[in-house]
This record gives C-alpha cells, sequence and structure tokens, in this order.
C-alpha cells in the first residue's frame, strides 16, 4: 500500500483554507493537518488533525508538527517571526506553498510575469516580499522545493471582507458604494 502524503496548512480555517480543507480532506491518499492559531467556531472536517497553537510564538512545537511533512501551505497573514519560527525550527520539509500577494508587482501597462521587477510599497508588501526572500533561502539551503503563489483580492462567501465583496454587497442591497 502507498504510504499517504502529509499536507499541513498553516490557516487552514481561513477563507482560502477552509476551501482548500473542504477540496483535500477527502482524499484517501492524503493526511492532511491544520494549524490554526484562534478559537475554531466551524466545524472540523473529519479525518483531518487539528493543531491549535500560536506558531508565531510556540517554534518548537511547531517544529514538532511540520518537520518531515511532505508538503507545508502558509496562508497566514504576514508574519516575520513565523517563518523564522518555520524556517528554524521545521526540518526535512519536502514542499512548501506560500500564499502572497500579486501587490509586489507595480503598476504598469505593460504585462506583469514571474520575471517582473517586484516594486513593494506598503508595510504588508514588504511583509510578504521579505517572507518570501526568507522562505526562498531555506529553501535553497534545504532542497525543498518552494511554490509563491501571488494572490489577488479573494472573495467568496460569508467570510469576504474585501473591497470585491463590499462593492458586490452595495450592489445587491442598492445602496451606494464611494471610493
Amino acid at each position: 500500500m502507498e504510504p499517504k502524503q502529509s499536507i499541513i496548512i498553516i490557516g487552514g480555517t481561513g477563507f482560502i483554507g477552509n476551501a482548500l480543507t473542504k477540496a483535500l480532506y477527502t482524499k484517501d491518499k492524503i493526511e492532511l493537518s491544520i494549524i490554526y492559531k484562534n478559537f475554531l467556531s466551524q466545524n472540523k472536517f473529519p479525518k483531518v488533525k487539528y493543531h491549535q497553537l500560536d506558531a508565531a510564538k510556540q517554534g518548537k512545537k511547531l517544529g514538532e508538527i511540520i518537520s518531515n511533512t511532505d508538503c507545508l501551505i502558509i496562508l497566514s497573514q504576514p508574519s516575520k517571526k513565523l517563518i523564522e519560527n518555520i524556517t528554524g525550527f521545521g526540518s526535512k520539509i519536502k514542499k512548501i506553498i506560500y500564499a502572497s500577494t500579486l501587490l509586489l508587482y507595480p503598476n504598469s501597462p505593460q504585462k506583469q510575469d514571474e520575471n517582473s521587477l517586484l516594486k513593494p510599497i506598503n508595510d504588508y508588501e514588504k511583509s510578504k516580499f521579505n517572507e518570501e526572500q526568507i522562505l526562498s533561502a531555506y529553501a535553497k539551503t534545504h532542497n525543498t522545493k518552494l511554490c509563491i503563489v501571488r494572490l489577488t483580492n479573494v472573495y467568496g462567501d460569508i467570510k469576504s471582507r474585501g473591497i470585491v465583496q463590499k462593492i458586490f454587497s452595495a450592489i445587491l442591497n442598492g445602496q451606494e458604494f464611494i471610493i
């Protein structure tokens, strides 16, 4: 029998994490674990291991959970300490998928691609950029595959609180939306 692939999601109870967990938890060949910080108010998925901890403050415990995993998915808000704990306490992680932001690319009339110059402007963008650099250095020195996903305007169900959700809400409720 083929061994199960271990996948750990940091931030697995947020909007994206919940959708990803829902998509993965029924797969027989996946052993899925979720690391979350705050109280879990929603239903837990069967066959999923849940670990409540502040990964930015509990680095050693985080390392015990994530070491030797096949795939670590990071969906959390920027936290340099969290990334330092992953790279400092986690070992033998085969693959890391890191959710970053498309905002790292400058405004430009030309098409942007992975080779375009990154120009973070605000603190959020600078934090994500810095975390990408820390993870890239870790991946190179630990023979870990790294996939950086630069997302933009994620929206969907009731957990959405961004501008796209606010615009749709105004339209659906016949309200004026002023920018």
